[in-house]
């Protein structure tokens, strides 16, 4: 038993501890344990008397934190905890939240063609196994495909093995499933149609159609004709669908009680007015519309009362209506607009808001004309939140900035709180900015403090007139600021070894944009 992981029972441990006692008695006072003795004390640590339950939670805690949608490994618990002793092996296989998680990647890009079904039926197996450990508990399942040309071209061979992976899960595990994520090809989630998950929460498809391999038109037909959805799922509020060439008509989900819905590729005007008829109960829509439409005049605007934040991306039609002017969303608080926007069309959907605006981003803009940003924050002095990733001046810094005595009504966005944006260079007109809306600044009632501010500093023809990073009272300035709890991030995208860098090395990094 010395020299291993393994636990000693009761009567062992009183056995243990006897023979010790008589080594002990029998020895010269003068000689020291020799090292089988403390082998033997060894065996006796509180460490391995940790009780069952102690130590289930305590490996529940050393699981990888992001468990979403990568594989487990096995220098990683659960499976690591199984190969210290066959006592922690034990414990591990009995707690079934270890095991209530899997990823099964199927890499067909790295193997031979002649290997590919055999890999899939041993995941297959693998993640039958794997999951009957999680008992009754609710399970979060994801299946990945890793393709090449070659997998592409050559579909037909895996498809079926592929297809019935899916069958076998969702026939075994479907009633416990609360989130499914396939990164397969449509044809097979097929499964998913005849399925029951009463327990399905959250439904992630994505297909970016590499594995019809001819023209454009014909995968459109072929993603339009396959059938997409869920047999019963009463529970599922949360649907994200990447698939090109989406046909809401043809889907066969629950849209009328989801709460969550993102689509990632682009959906036609007409797909994305259905959804908003369709879906009252959402609240957050983020989706991708291309094209425009005319629309009539005895035919009104979608209305959605529901939906408290919305996403848009896509570019806009030069002719017609755009998404913005086809919907009335007017509960909304949260807004982000996406590669391109109109900003006549804009201005009108803002200025129908019946609530004030609380959130609005600009994302994959990189250049917006300051004075056009301008106009859409003077129709929202409600906001809280704003963030873009255009590069702007002086100009929307100086309107940010409340001045003392002046007439607070001139400053734009008095309520906010949270910024991030891309500016030219920091000089003078940053601290202005920052400190007006400290919490140490003598500012109106009506002008909010600010909370958090991520900004970055971009152009590398402007650095001479660019504030000096090492200098001590900017360095001050910043710590004061941090130090009243402002979540500050000040970095610059073309000096990569400032000082600034140096002196703050545990800098936090901006949100993901």
């Amino acid at each position: 038993m010395t020299g291993t992981n393994q636990v000693p029972s009761q009567a062992e441990a009183h056995t243990i501890r006897f023979y010790l006692q008589e080594l002990v008695e029998t020895m010269p006072p003068s000689v020291s344990d020799t090292r089988d003795q403390q082998a033997l004390r060894d065996l006796l640590s509180p460490a391995r008397r940790v009780a069952p339950e102690l130590l289930a939670h305590i490996f529940e805690l050393c699981l990888p934190s992001d468990r979403s949608e990568s594989a487990y490994r096995s220098y990683e618990a659960p499976l690591l905890v199984c190969q210290i002793c066959s006592g922690w092996r034990q414990v591990a296989l009995s707690t079934p939240q270890l095991w209530n998680h899997i990823n099964v990647v199927l890499p067909l890009a790295r193997l031979a063609p002649a290997s590919w079904v055999l890999q899939i039926n041993q995941a297959s197996f693998s993640s039958l196994v794997w999951l009957s450990r999680a008992r009754a508990s609710k399970l979060f399942i994801s299946i990945t495909s890793i393709l090449s040309g070659e997998s592409n071209l050559s579909s037909k061979m895996w498809f079926p093995a592929a297809t019935a992976l899916v069958a076998r899960l969702l026939a075994q595990y479907g009633r416990q499933i609360e989130r499914l994520s396939l990164e397969l090809p449509i044809p097979c989630t097929l499964p998913l149609l005849r399925s029951n998950c009463p327990s399905l929460k959250r439904l992630k498809i994505l297909d970016y159609g590499a594995w019809y391999p001819t023209t454009d038109d014909a995968l459109q037909h072929v993603e339009s004709t396959v059938p997409l959805g869920v047999g019963v799922a009463e529970q599922l509020h949360d649907v994200i669908i990447t698939i090109p060439h989406l046909c809401v008509k043809r889907t066969r989900l629950p849209w009328a009680h989801l709460t969550h819905a993102t689509i990632k590729y682009s959906i036609s005007l007409t797909s994305c007015l259905i959804l908003l008829r369709t879906c009252q109960r959402l609240h957050t829509l983020r989706l991708h519309v291309e094209g425009s439409m005319e629309l009539s005049t005895g035919i009104g605007p979608a209305i959605n009362h529901s939906i408290r934040e919305l996403g848009v991306y896509g570019h806009p039609s030069e002719s017609g209506a755009t998404i913005l002017d086809a919907i009335e969303v007017p509960n909304l608080k949260k807004l982000i607009i996406g590669d391109d926007y109109d900003l006549g069309s804009l201005l009108s959907f803002l200025k129908r808001l019946r609530r004030p605006l609380l959130s609005l981003s600009f994302k994959n803009i990189l250049w917006m004309p300051e004075e056009e940003l301008v106009l859409v924050l003077q129709l929202i002095p409600s906001l809280k939140e704003l963030f873009s990733n255009s590069t702007f001046h002086n100009h929307l810094l100086e309107m940010l900035t409340p001045v003392k005595d002046e007439d607070e009504s001139t400053v734009l966005c008095p309520l906010l709180e949270s910024v991030e944006l891309r500016l030219q260079l920091s000089n003078e007109q940053v601290v202005d900015f920052i400190q007006a809306r400290s919490a140490t600044s003598h500012r109106s009632l009506s002008v909010a403090r600010l909370k958090r501010a991520h900004l970055t500093f971009m152009s590398p023809h402007h650095r001479h007139e660019s504030w000096n990073w090492d200098e001590a009272a900017w360095i001050q300035k910043v710590a004061q600021w941090r130090g009243e709890g402002m979540d500050l991030v000040l970095s610059d995208h073309n000096w990569e070894n400032t000082p600034f860098n140096v002196v703050y090395p545990d800098e936090p990094e901006a949100e993901e944009a």
